[in-house]
């Protein structure tokens, strides 16, 4: 039996995409680490769009969502209190 998916979880993680895509571009210069970190979201990005609950795991979801969200906290090296959370 698969998990099931909370609405609410799933809004959370677009709400942070949203967070992260908004943070990238407000401040961060362009350059190699922005494009890099630009390329991932788009891939998250693609990743929650094409999220079916009732045909995938959402551990899945979940892992490439901290895996992103990782990168991203540590290209940035962001500040403890503004450092985005995985789920």
């Amino acid at each position: 039996m698969k998990p099931k998916v909370n609405q609410n979880w799933l809004d959370s993680i677009q709400n942070e995409w949203k967070d992260m895509a908004l943070h990238l571009s407000k401040n961060v210069p362009e350059g190699q680490i922005r494009d890099r970190l630009y390329d991932q979201l788009s891939w998250l990005k693609e990743q929650i769009d094409g999220y079916q609950p009732d045909e995938a795991d959402p551990s899945m979801l979940r892992d490439c969502f901290n895996e992103v969200v990782e990168s991203f906290n540590q290209e940035l090296k962001l500040k403890r209190d503004s450092i985005f959370r995985k789920k």
